[in-house]
């Protein structure tokens, strides 16, 4: 009897380990976010932040930089975020840069395409029709993308809705500043997928 509790300890532990080797920390959308938003000089150092990072033939950072990659160029292009894409494509495996390289030309498959369309669209009801088959995608690839995509719809929004917003006086005094409006309306607005897991 106690050789067997030690033998399921045992293997609840291995378990464990094999649990904590596959376990990646998690990257917020807004890091992701980031590719699109800082200026050309810094969009490299956001890419090196990303690309290459998690496991698989895909690994997550990747796929979250297609799905930014593809929301930019459905938006009509990021040229500098492409370029420096591909500049550090040799930091990740085959198969994934040639996914980076596709999504930086507006390339995914078919089901990946057409919810980018609907996002981009604001055509919310196809994006949530989508979402679970997109989400079906590999282990985490799935996840992984929309993330990417969440990340950019939302940093692309941003700048748009701060030229549109203004505040009087009174939301002045209360401390209401126009990106604490937009973060606001943006929680508000249903995300197409949660945070990215990376290594």
């Amino acid at each position: 009897m106690v050789k067997r509790k030690t033998t399921t300890r045992r293997s609840a532990n291995r378990r464990k380990e094999t649990r904590r080797s596959f376990s990646m920390p998690v990257i917020h959308w807004r890091q992701v976010a980031l590719a699109v938003l800082l200026p050309v000089a810094l969009v490299a150092a956001a890419v090196a932040g990303l690309i290459g990072r998690g496991q698989g033939l895909t690994p997550s950072g990747d796929d979250a930089l297609a799905g930014v990659l593809l929301v930019t160029h459905a938006r009509g292009g990021e040229p500098a975020l492409a370029a420096a894409v591909r500049a550090q494509l040799a930091r990740t495996t085959a198969i994934s840069a040639a996914l980076l390289d596709a999504a930086a030309q507006g390339y995914a498959s078919r089901i990946v395409v057409d919810l980018v369309d609907a996002a981009v669209a604001d055509r919310h009801e196809v994006v949530a029709s989508l979402r679970p088959r997109v989400l079906g995608i590999g282990h985490t690839s799935g996840h992984d993308l929309l993330t990417g995509v969440q990340a950019a719809l939302e940093a692309l929004a941003a700048p748009v809705l701060r030229h549109r917003i203004l505040i009087n006086y009174r939301a002045e005094a209360e401390g209401v500043s126009v990106e604490k409006i937009i973060d606001r309306l943006l929680e508000t607005v249903k995300g197409i997928g949660p945070a990215v897991k990376a290594k």
